[in-house]
């Protein structure tokens, strides 16, 4: 009998061994895979589905200029929460609509009674497009005039809740800042929690996360909210810091409030005196005519 003869019984239950060793045997996770795997019922392999939409919202995101009247407004559309694929698609929407169906209209019209040559229609069609091209700005700015004024006046209470939470002298500036967010659940308060709870588990102070939103957001009171809070991370007292930040946000608001409502004053007084005018005709006109016929 071989030597190899002899060796082979001794090989198998090596191999064996080995082959169990390895598989009772801790072994390395790739997070990312994992992560990748947890939560998703699709196979990692298969490729995400995406709408139109989101499709051409992304491929103008690529290939638009850089220049003005193609700018995004980033911190508008952070501040709405709408991404800007889905803000250039409905800008492209817009403008192919205004291309396409006055030149489609036009053209039906010119086939049964020709009232205006192709090249007014085709001028028809440029502005309705600019028109289509704009009009999500125009929206998209009075939506974040709106959300930075409502998240304004959520500032001047949360300012005000923090300054409560410090005033006891027993908690600490990081767990009053998310003692006072969780206090409502309003959009404004929930957006604060995020960035918070974004900051706890990433290792970056409170203050610093509040100011980065506030410079994406571009809302002055929360910048200064943050700067405020930076003191308090050092050691100092800004308990009357807090409640001061909040008096003038409050004062602010209510002469905001006043100023737009003397604009409105102003605006409406045109058409009330047209009314008072007309009211005052009707009432003279049965006394005129009388006058008259005698």
């Amino acid at each position: 009998m071989s030597w190899w003869m002899l060796a082979l019984p001794g090989l198998l239950v090596g191999c064996g061994a080995a082959v169990l060793v390895s598989a009772l045997a801790p072994r390395h996770v790739h997070v990312a895979s994992a992560l990748t795997r947890l939560g998703t019922t699709t196979r990692p392999d298969a490729p995400s589905r995406r709408d139109a939409p989101s499709i051409i919202g992304e491929w103008a995101h690529r290939h638009l200029p850089d220049a003005p009247g193609f700018r995004i407004p980033a911190a508008d559309l952070v501040l709405i929460g709408m991404p800007p694929a889905a803000f250039l698609y409905r800008k492209v929407l817009g403008a192919a609509v205004g291309l396409l169906v006055p030149l489609l209209l036009g053209a039906l019209i010119n086939l049964v009674l020709p009232v205006l040559p192709l090249w007014i229609w085709m001028a028809i069609s440029v502005v309705a497009a600019v028109v289509g091209w704009t009009s999500p700005d125009a929206e998209v700015r009075t939506r974040a005039r709106r959300a930075r004024a409502e998240f304004t006046r959520a500032m001047a209470v949360y300012v005000g809740l923090v300054a409560v939470e410090l005033s006891d002298g027993a908690t600490g500036p990081a767990r009053a800042m998310a003692n006072a967010a969780s206090v409502a659940d309003s959009w404004v308060f929930r957006r604060i929690r995020e960035e918070l709870t974004l900051a706890e588990y990433t290792g970056q102070t409170q203050w610093d996360a509040l100011e980065r939103l506030a410079e994406q957001i571009q809302v002055p009171a929360l910048q200064d909210a943050s700067r405020i809070m930076r003191l308090a991370g050092d050691g100092a007292r800004v308990t009357d810091s807090l409640r001061g930040a909040g008096d003038a946000l409050r004062n602010a608001i209510v002469s905001q409030a006043h100023a737009e409502a003397n604009a409105q004053s102003v605006k409406i007084g045109p058409p009330l005196a047209l009314t008072v005018f007309v009211l005052a005709g009707l009432f003279m006109t049965p006394a005129v005519m009388a006058i008259i016929a005698r």
